[in-house]
């Protein structure tokens, strides 16, 4: 063991496992971590995350391409993060209405994906969820149809790519390998500029309907540079596609959980058999089954801050140039804020904590509004029509604490419960 860096080896061979470790050891809110000369805290106290020197809104607001990698600069006034929040804080509530708007189209793309999935004797789960995650991400960000201008298979392989090396990048950061963090830049460049390309194309012919088309009429107000508009669309498409997996999951081998949704879903309906989104406020184990999911898997492993000047955390001992290190993975499977955490509870209070759940898992309330709107339309819209069955996959959902933790093999077939898609 090298003692000047005595948790470098632990971190770099098991990096959530060792942070999840720390968090749930700690008494004091910021833990102080053992890497050589430069200062490193890990933040295990959810308080310091509502009141430190940064804003929650800044957790995925970054420059893009080149510092889609690079950690969070923060200083003292926030002062260039402060405009953006102003600005966000007026544009979750406009969203709110954008996003109900365009539920018809949403559920379009639902249909199509649920048909095409309904004609195989069974489909590859991950496979499933990220195409339609693609589609219910450029339908939501740019209209109906946005997503036959790209090439969907490339898109996938390319976003993949870049929230992969994210995390090591952030992990490289923490550890100071510089060298490291210059070779994964360089392999990921490519896919960063094939990205930016398609979600460029997509922008330029984007429908009246849509978030993004909502936001550039001047009764909105609701303005995006290029850079944001990527983190959006970035943001939106991975946790879709994490949640969905995992959402479809646990329907198809809980016989509890598919029993509550069948239900909601039912209550859900029209006389004509449709789903009527006005009710969706009925379906309340379905918006917490949705909760749990996106708690279970959040995008952000690693969201790391550098602080640029003092700050209100200074009296923790911390200073200008110090880095500080959020884990949402270790925070939201710590038995400190939520009883037996790696267990699925669709009737979880989450008041106290939702505030912090929303920007941590997913980067911010218009993020969050639309991941959690995807994921109750598939379960409400799948569960009025089918029964899910599990044709492989382990007996429960199991998100394991390593990077290179790879996603089980999970098959689903889809029985008819009723003929609405077919009439």
């Amino acid at each position: 063991m090298n003692f000047l860096f005595p948790d470098r080896v632990s971190l770099t061979r098991d990096p959530l496992g060792f942070l999840l470790n720390r968090a749930d050891r700690a008494l004091a809110p910021l833990t102080p971590l053992a890497l050589g000369f430069h200062r490193v805290h890990l933040i295990s106290d959810l308080a310091l995350i509502k009141d430190g020197p940064f804003a929650p809104r800044t957790l995925c607001v970054s420059n893009f391409p080149s510092a889609a990698f690079a950690p969070i600069a923060v200083d003292k006034s926030c002062d260039a993060h402060q405009i953006k929040n102003d600005r966000m804080d007026k544009g979750n509530a406009d969203c709110s209405k954008i996003i109900n708007a365009i539920i018809p189209d949403i559920l379009v793309d639902l249909r199509k994906s649920i048909f095409a999935a309904y004609k195989h004797a069974s489909f590859d789960c991950w496979r499933f969820s990220t195409i339609l995650a693609t589609k219910l991400t450029f339908t939501t960000l740019f209209g109906s149809a946005s997503e036959l201008n790209i090439d969907q298979q490339s898109f996938t392989h390319h976003a993949e790519k870049i929230y992969s090396t994210r995390d090591w990048i952030a992990l490289d950061t923490i550890c100071e390998r510089k060298r490291e963090i210059a070779k994964r830049e360089k392999s990921c460049k490519h896919s960063l500029l094939e990205i930016y390309s398609m979600i460029q194309t997509a922008f330029s012919q984007r429908r009246a309907r849509s978030v993004c088309g909502y936001a550039y009429e001047r009764k909105y107000e609701i303005l995006y540079s290029s850079s944001e508009i990527c983190q959006l669309v970035l943001a939106v498409r991975q946790a879709t596609a994490e949640a969905l997996f995992w959402a479809i999951f646990e329907v198809a081998q809980n016989k509890y959980i598919k029993t509550i949704i069948e239900e909601e879903a039912d209550a859900c309906l029209l006389s004509n058999g449709e789903l009527d989104w006005h009710k969706l406020h009925l379906a309340r184990s379905t918006k917490n089954l949705s909760l749990e999911l996106i708690r279970l898997s959040p995008i952000n492993n690693i969201i790391l801050f550098i602080l640029r000047s003092c700050s209100n955390l200074s009296r923790y001992g911390i200073k200008s140039g110090d880095k500080i290190v959020i884990s949402p993975y270790a925070i939201f499977r710590s038995e400190r804020y939520f009883s037996k955490p790696n267990a699925i509870i669709i009737d979880r209070d989450y008041d106290s904590d939702i505030f912090a759940l929303q920007y941590l898992a997913c980067g911010g309330g218009i993020v969050f509004q639309i991941v959690l709107l995807n994921l109750a339309l598939l379960l409400l819209d799948l569960a009025a029509a089918f029964e899910l069955e599990l044709v492989e996959g382990p007996p429960e959902v199991t998100v394991l604490p390593s990077f290179q933790a790879a996603r089980p093999d999970v098959k689903v077939r889809l029985n008819l419960r009723r003929s609405r898609l077919f009439q």
